[in-house]
């Protein structure tokens, strides 16, 4: 599960992209109101890695380092 807040209403945009930068998941793609927020991430379907999760709401964009193991 990824956890994060937002400070302002807007269009967000969260994806989860693997080491050579390609996108393998969308999970947020449209208005968010303001507050806290969790989405699922479902990595069966991925192998063991580390990923990137890239939020970006406006101009703020933050990153997040994902590790899955399985």
């Amino acid at each position: 599960m990824i956890q994060f807040g937002v400070t302002t209403q807007g269009q967000a945009l969260l994806s989860v992209y693997d080491v050579l930068g390609r996108e393998v998941a969308r999970l947020v793609d449209g208005a968010l109101e303001a507050g806290q927020h969790s989405v699922t991430l479902q990595a069966r379907n991925l192998p063991s890695c580390v990923y990137i999760a890239r939020l970006q709401v406006g101009r703020h964009v933050e990153t997040l380092r994902i590790t899955i193991a399985q």
